[in-house]
């Protein structure tokens, strides 16, 4: 990945240039694909609402990603510490401090590694490509969140180790598709 940034720092003049950028735009770039950008954040206009538009748009939102993943589309993610026009700015930057809390890096760039559903349990694998800084939350390395169903379904699945063994101080880590839309 370092050597991806650095062709792509040249590319665009420098590594100021590529500052602050949006992973979409990157992607886009890099590949010469069409890309689009998922918001994961509720902008509040569902029609009514009510829990039933917020569920509706979840699982539309994870169907897509999971199509995504088995079609072997490039993916990434971050978390912003800017909010959305209009919104109040105090509120997003106590969302942004809670992110930054459970060890995420805010207006950073994730690669999304692989999508998993065991029974009900939906979780996303994603790294973080300066290899440190991991997740804090459940099903990071060691929690106890990892059953061993879930725990052999992603070896198996996804040729890692589930409990982070492998993966730890990689960048690489699990979370749930909740904290995923929280975060």
């Amino acid at each position: 990945v370092p050597l991806i940034e650095k062709a792509f720092a040249k590319a665009m003049g420098s590594y100021a240039s590529i500052e602050s950028g949006r992973l979409v735009e990157a992607l886009g770039l890099l590949t010469g694909a069409p890309c689009e950008d998922l918001d994961l954040r509720d902008d509040g206009k569902s029609s009514n609402g009510g829990a039933a538009d917020e569920r509706d748009r979840e699982e539309l939102l994870w169907a897509k990603v999971i199509s995504y993943d088995e079609a072997g589309f490039l993916m990434g993610a971050s978390c912003s510490s800017r909010g959305k026009r209009g919104e109040d700015s105090r509120a997003h930057r106590e969302r942004a401090e809670a992110a930054e809390a459970m060890g995420l890096i805010t207006d950073h760039a994730y690669s999304l590694l692989a999508v998993m559903m065991v029974g009900s349990t939906r979780l996303v694998k994603l790294r973080n490509p300066w290899g440190r800084g991991e997740w804090r939350g459940d099903f990071s390395p060691g929690h106890h969140s990892w059953t061993a169903e879930l725990r052999a379904e992603a070896a198996r699945t996804h040729a890692a180790e589930a409990d982070g063994s492998a993966e730890g101080g990689s960048g690489v880590f699990w979370m749930s598709w909740r904290d995923f839309l929280t975060y």
